[in-house]
């Protein structure tokens, strides 16, 4: 059974799960698109809402993920 603190890809044909939270996934593919600058310096985030759709979970993990990764320096909010 697949718990809601994990994720699956395939790796040669097998399903392989990886086990992180939602925030961390988030976090995660945010700091994939600064890093290839599909989000450049000064450019707005996706908002707290589409990213909960996107990832099915709720806003209150999109805004952990947000703090965590203002925690880092890597975004701010104005």
């Amino acid at each position: 059974m697949k718990s809601r603190f994990s994720s699956s890809v395939l790796v040669q044909n097998r399903e392989v799960y990886l086990v992180a939270a939602k925030y961390e996934m988030i976090m995660s593919v945010i700091k994939q698109q600064v890093a290839n600058g599909t989000i450049g310096p000064g450019s707005k985030l996706p908002s707290v809402r589409m990213l909960a759709d996107r990832f099915s979970c709720s806003k209150n993990t999109v805004i952990q993920a947000y703090s965590e990764l203002e925690k880092e320096h890597l975004v701010y909010s104005v």
